[in-house]
């Protein structure tokens, strides 16, 4: 796992200033840059937010006991803030 951390660093370490400098070539400026990074990661940041949430989901053995699926945790939430305890 940290190699593979450690790799995708490497590599956008290398990747992000060329994709920088080929936009400012380009006359498009940073702003563009930044705008096409955010709309790259917001592809699988959606994708793992509808596997987690939409998809089905198996009893996990490692869950701690109590622990509340996503379709049950709104209409919980309300009792929880008003009994902190």
């Amino acid at each position: 796992m940290m190699a593979r951390w450690t790799a995708a660093g490497s590599l956008d370490n290398l990747i992000g200033p060329l994709l920088l400098a080929g936009m400012i070539a380009l006359g498009w400026g940073w702003r563009w840059a930044f705008i096409g990074l955010a709309g790259l990661v917001l592809c699988p940041v959606i994708g793992v937010l509808l596997a987690r949430f939409l998809g089905e989901q198996d009893e996990d053995p490692d869950a701690p006991a109590g622990s509340l699926s996503p379709k049950e945790l709104l209409p919980n939430l309300w009792q929880a803030v008003r009994h902190p305890g």
